[in-house]
C-alpha cells in the first residue's frame, strides 16, 4: 500500500508466485540474448554462451537481440540517484532509533573523522548528493522521466516487441573482485541495469562460476511480468542446476601469470 506503483488497479492485488514454478516453462518461449551486455571477462562469456545454449536444449527460440537506447539514459540515472538519496537515507534514519536524522549530518561525521572512517575511501557520492536538485525540482522530475522512458517503453519494450519475445537475458554481473585498499573497486560489467532504470521486472539464477566465484544469468521482462520471469528462470534452473553452495572463502588465490617482456 505505500508502493505507489501499485495504484490504480494496474498490478493485481494478490499473486501466486510459487504456481508459476513450472519446470517446462523454456519449451516453447522466445528469448532475446542482449549480446552487447556481455564481453567483458572471458569466464562470463564462456558462462553465457553455455546458458543461451542450455535455453535452446530447453526448448527455447533464442534469438539475439538489442535495447536500442542502452546508455542514453545514463545521465539522468544518476541525477535520480542523487536526488532520491538524501531523501530516502533520511527516512530510514527517521524510522531507526539513531540519533542522526538529517543527511548533512552524516557528511559533517564523516568529516570531522575521517582518518577513523574513510581511511581507504572517500565519501564522492555523499558530497555530490549535497548539490543534486531536489526531488520537487523540474529537473529532477524530468530526469525521472527521461531515464524511465528511454530504458522501458523505449528500451526494454522495444527490443520484447520487435521479435514477439517473452523476455531477455544477458549476465547478471561480472565476477566479485577482492577489496583493494590501493586501486578501488573492479567493476567490469552487468546486463541488469535496463529493468533497475526502468522499474520492470529481473530475476536473475546461477549460471556458472569464475574460480569459484558465483556467475547469474538475468532474465528482464515487460512491467507486472515476475510470473513468467519466474517460470523462465525456474526452467533453466532446472534444466542447468548451475549453483554451487558458497565456499566462505577468506579469499580469492588467482594463479600465477606469465609476464611478457
Amino acid at each position: 500500500p505505500r508502493d505507489p506503483a501499485v495504484s490504480g488497479g494496474k498490478h493485481p492485488d494478490r499473486v501466486d508466485y510459487a504456481s508459476h514454478l513450472k519446470p517446462d516453462a523454456l519449451r516453447g518461449a522466445r528469448i532475446g540474448v542482449l549480446r552487447k551486455s556481455a564481453g567483458y571477462h572471458p569466464d562470463v562469456d564462456a558462462a553465457f554462451d553455455r546458458a543461451v545454449a542450455a535455453l535452446k536444449a530447453a526448448g527455447a527460440t533464442v534469438v539475439d537481440a538489442e535495447i536500442p537506447t542502452a546508455g542514453r539514459w545514463d545521465e539522468a540515472e544518476n541525477i535520480v540517484l542523487l536526488s532520491e538519496f538524501a531523501p530516502g537515507l533520511e527516512t530510514y534514519l527517521r524510522d531507526s532509533s539513531g540519533s542522526v536524522h538529517r543527511f548533512q549530518d552524516v557528511v559533517d561525521f564523516n568529516r570531522s573523522h575521517a582518518v577513523q572512517e574513510m581511511p581507504y575511501f572517500g565519501q564522492e557520492l555523499f558530497e555530490q548528493t549535497l548539490k543534486a536538485p531536489p526531488m520537487q525540482s523540474a529537473k529532477y522530475r524530468a530526469a525521472r522521466e527521461t531515464a524511465r522512458r528511454l530504458a522501458g517503453p523505449q528500451g526494454i519494450d522495444v527490443a520484447l516487441a520487435k521479435q514477439h519475445l517473452d523476455a531477455l537475458v544477458a549476465p547478471s554481473t561480472g565476477p566479485a573482485w577482492r577489496t583493494d585498499t590501493v586501486l578501488g573497486d573492479h567493476f567490469v560489467g552487468a546486463g541488469y541495469g535496463a529493468a533497475a532504470v526502468a522499474g520492470y521486472p529481473s530475476i536473475s539464477v546461477p549460471m556458472g562460476d569464475a574460480r569459484g566465484l558465483p556467475l547469474g544469468l538475468v532474465f528482464l521482462g515487460p512491467k507486472w511480468s515476475e510470473g513468467r520471469l519466474i517460470e523462465l528462470a525456474y526452467g533453466f534452473e532446472q534444466a542447468t542446476h548451475a549453483r554451487k553452495p558458497p565456499r566462505f572463502l577468506p579469499t580469492v588465490d588467482e594463479p600465477a601469470r606469465r609476464i611478457e617482456r
